[in-house]
């Protein structure tokens, strides 16, 4: 089956959420965000790539809750798990409290953003410290 442009259409029952939009405007927010802080006198090498990080995951973790994007793991979707688990496998999965793999993705993405800028933070810290001078 073939579908004009390659784009699936939804069903003209089902209702969704215009989350390119949502991410357009998400993503203007943060680009102003990121702006402002590049434009002060003093920003701090990492810090605002570690902001990015941030809320790219935030807005990617929030705009995927409005889409219709299957919950999966491990490539399998979540129909193909319940049947190994039925196959008499010992398997179990929790399917990442009910996360889609971008969502998870997004936690990194904040993980790994908190982490640079605590890091770059510390690093800045260390650097102001005043020296103490053996007389």
């Amino acid at each position: 089956m073939s579908f004009e442009h390659g784009v699936v259409p939804t069903p003209p029952d089902v209702r969704v959420h215009p989350t390119p939009l949502y991410e357009f405007i998400f993503c203007l927010a943060i680009f102003a965000f990121l702006w402002n802080i590049r434009k002060r006198k003093e920003h701090l090498p990492g810090f605002i790539f570690g902001s990015y990080l941030i809320l790219g995951g935030i807005e990617r973790l929030i705009t995927e809750f409005w889409r219709r994007t299957p919950v999966i793991a491990f490539d399998l979707a979540k129909s193909q798990l319940q049947l190994i688990d039925r196959s008499g496998f010992d398997v179990k999965f929790e399917f990442y409290l009910g996360l889609s793999v971008a969502q998870i993705t997004s936690l990194a993405m904040i993980a790994v953003g908190i982490w640079l800028i605590l890091k770059v933070l510390r690093r800045e810290s260390e650097l102001n410290k005043p020296q103490m001078r053996n007389a």
